[in-house]
């Protein structure tokens, strides 16, 4: 089986424009590369249509979901936010709220570029 991923527009400007993020991007790599090598067993919150990696004690969160090309054996993942807690239970712009009440959906994102660690 193949993996492809792919990260939104939207996650690319945030890492650009956000200084947590940008201060932390190795841990945000190592994380996608995480969800990559165990996708079935990587421990995650389902929020919505999102995927959020990792749960637990760390800040950092990856937003993301999966697509699955059977005619080409392909697993395709796409990176759609990268994020972070900025208090205990709320991620950055509320995100996680937002999320819940499908004020952010998967069509919130587009412009899917391949992805490249950062």
């Amino acid at each position: 089986m193949n993996i492809i991923i792919f990260i939104s527009e939207q996650a690319l400007e945030r890492l650009k424009k956000d200084k947590y993020i940008k201060n932390n991007k190795k841990e945000y790599n190592n994380e996608i590369i995480r969800i990559r090598d165990s996708l079935l067993n990587r421990p995650k919150e389902v929020i919505g249509k999102f995927l959020i990696s990792p749960r637990g004690e760390k800040n950092i969160r990856v937003a993301w979901h999966i697509e699955y090309n059977k005619s080409k054996d392909t697993t395709i993942i796409y990176i759609d936010d990268l994020l972070y807690h900025i208090k205990e239970g709320i991620y950055i712009d509320k995100w996680n709220e937002k999320a819940r009440k499908n004020l952010i959906s998967l069509n919130s994102y587009s412009g899917y570029s391949p992805w490249a660690v950062f």
